[in-house]
């Protein structure tokens, strides 16, 4: 059995581009918001504990892996969330397109919307920003 040769240039081109597009979009810091300055469990603790119902709104589509990691990210650390899939209920859909949102996860947090998808350090800055 002999194994493909990956000397293909066209494949050594799709590498070059996956890399240049993973690190022009900030990689997983970026998603994880690790570019905007670290903080600690604690402060992020104190911040979701201050967080009502609804006050977080996260609109998503059915199999979206960035949907799926800013709810995760968020279950961990306790903060409460809406979320309101566009896929299923057209009351969503109806909202996220009046905000002129183009994709998802779009976060609404206490009002203040996230075009950028979900990063940690912008989402914590409008936690603090926010707070009463």
């Amino acid at each position: 059995m002999t194994l493909p040769s990956f000397d293909i240039p066209w494949f050594k081109l799709l590498i070059v581009v996956a890399l240049i597009a993973f690190v022009s979009f900030g990689g997983i810091g970026k998603m994880r918001g690790l570019a905007d300055g670290e903080v600690s469990s604690g402060q992020i603790a104190a911040l979701a504990t201050q967080v009502k119902p609804g006050e977080v709104v996260v609109y998503t589509i059915n199999d979206c892996l960035y949907c799926k990691l800013a709810k995760e990210w968020l279950d961990q650390h306790k903060v409460a969330y809406t979320e309101c899939n566009i896929s299923v209920d057209s009351a969503c859909s109806e909202a996220f397109n009046g905000y002129g949102a183009h994709g998802t996860p779009f976060l609404v947090v206490r009002g203040q919307q996230m075009h950028e998808g979900f990063q940690t350090g912008v989402f914590l800055k409008l936690l603090r920003q926010t707070s009463s």
